[in-house]
C-alpha cells in the first residue's frame, strides 16, 4: 500500500476549484460533491498507483508524471516506488492548456 501526499500547489489547486464552483457558480453543493470525488480519487491511489497512464507530454513523461481524469478534472502525480509513496502536483480543469500549466513542474 501507497502512502498519498498531496503538495502545497495540489492543495491550492482544490481549493481554487471548490471556491469556483460554490461561489462563482453559486453551487456549494455541487462543489462539495466534486471535492469528495477528488479525495475518493485520491485515496485510491494507495493501491496501484501506476494503472493510470503517463502524461503525454515529452517532460512530463520523463519525469514519469502519470494522470488520472474526474470528471472535468485531471489529478497529476508521481509514484515513488522506492518509498511506496504518490505525490498530488496538480489538479487542472481538463479544458485548460495542460502543457502551459505543466511547465513549471
Amino acid at each position: 500500500m501507497y502512502a498519498v501526499a498531496i503538495s502545497e500547489k495540489a492543495t491550492a489547486d482544490i481549493r481554487e476549484i471548490f471556491e469556483y464552483i460554490a461561489y462563482t457558480l453559486h453551487s456549494p453543493v455541487n462543489a462539495e460533491k466534486q471535492l469528495n470525488k477528488f479525495y475518493k480519487s485520491i485515496k485510491g491511489l494507495e493501491q496501484m498507483p501506476e494503472r493510470f497512464p503517463l502524461v503525454p507530454n515529452e517532460t512530463c513523461r520523463n519525469r514519469n508524471i502519470r494522470f488520472n481524469a474526474v470528471d472535468n478534472y485531471t489529478i497529476f502525480y508521481i509514484v515513488d516506488n522506492k518509498n511506496l509513496t504518490v505525490t498530488i502536483l496538480h489538479i487542472f480543469y481538463s479544458g485548460r492548456n495542460i502543457d502551459l500549466l505543466l511547465s513549471d513542474l
